[in-house]
């Protein structure tokens, strides 16, 4: 799996394409935008007290990304910081947009910075590339502070996800750039996931996938309703976040992906459950005993009270086809 442009992902608050552009187009993987905490421009007196970034996943295929963070003037004296939202290097071939949307510098859309509540102007500037900091553009924003003033500064914007063709997705946000600020450290990180589908973590699927970082998440609720959070206290970071994901459908898609791939290996038993795979996949409620148990059993099935037939696309129906004509071959 490529993850150059995610290596050079140092910048603001997250996110991550549809999972159709990627296989549509061919991809290996196909990245939407990223992102870190602000980092700060030529400034050694502001301190991040703290982070509360919440990362949710819309029924567009989109995420939408909130950060407040509370900055602090640790000085005796007025400070000016220039705050900077920095771009990655952009791998058009690669790179995934919201629907509706054009590839532009920044990968997010809809961005906008707000400073003690109020929206301030943002420019597209050059930065000065150094040790710390890989990419050489990006908005920025200037903060004005008061002597030992606490300031809060929000952002918010949009991205496309990033998916690979092997159904995974994956949520990166850069915790590293928190490390720039007086201290080295952030006084509290708080970090949500809300993809809004039922889903498993890849290295709970395969192990040899890693699990999420940084250590100390937690997950709570279930099915559509998981959330993934952290709440890191005096936290002095060293790796960035990223999880990756399988959604409910995307892996029953990959059920039905590698069962039709490999129809004629399978036997009458393994071709009745691929058939109904293609059912379960939208929520098809089961009469048999048999698969009502076998679809009961696994974690991406979820009844819909509302199933119709006319929700299968021409695909299912040709691969229940294929099924159903391999099934005949058996008798």
């Amino acid at each position: 799996m490529k993850r150059t442009l995610l290596a050079a992902l140092l910048a603001l608050c997250l996110a991550t394409p549809s999972l159709a552009s990627a296989n549509d187009a061919g991809f290996d993987v196909a990245f939407g935008g990223a992102g870190a905490l602000p980092i700060p421009i030529k400034n050694e007196a502001i301190e991040m007290v703290e982070e509360h970034v919440v990362i949710e996943r819309t029924a567009e295929r989109t995420w939408t990304i909130t950060c407040d963070f509370s900055f602090h003037n640790t000085s005796d004296k007025e400070q000016t910081v220039r705050m900077g939202f920095p771009f990655p290097p952009i791998e058009e071939s690669e790179v995934t947009v919201p629907p509706g949307r054009e590839v532009n510098e920044a990968l997010v859309y809809d961005f906008v910075a707000q400073v003690r509540g109020k929206v301030v102007k943002v420019d597209i500037e050059d930065i000065a590339p150094s040790d710390e900091l890989y990419y050489t553009k990006g908005y920025l924003w200037d903060v004005k502070f008061a002597a030992d003033e606490a300031v809060a500064v929000r952002n918010v914007y949009i991205t496309g996800e990033s998916a690979s063709a092997d159904m995974t997705n994956w949520v990166p946000y850069v915790l590293k750039t928190g490390a720039l600020w007086k201290g080295g450290k952030i006084g509290r990180s708080r970090l949500e996931v809300k993809p809004n589908l039922p889903f498993k973590f890849c290295h709970e699927i395969y192990d040899y996938c890693g699990k999420p970082t940084p250590a100390g998440y937690t997950v709570t609720g279930k099915d559509s309703a998981k959330l993934i959070s952290w709440d890191l206290t005096d936290f002095a970071p060293t790796e960035d976040l990223d999880a990756c994901m399988f959604y409910a459908d995307s892996f029953a898609y990959k059920l039905l992906s590698e069962g039709d791939m490999n129809l004629d290996s399978l036997g009458k038993d393994e071709l009745k459950v691929l058939r109904n795979t293609v059912y379960a996949r939208y929520g098809y409620i089961f009469k048999t005993k048999d698969m009502k148990s076998h679809f009961a059993a696994q974690w991406w099935y979820e009844p819909n009270p509302d199933y119709n037939k006319s929700m299968l696309s021409d695909y299912d129906w040709e691969l229940i086809k294929r099924i159903k004509e391999r099934e005949e071959s058996l008798k």
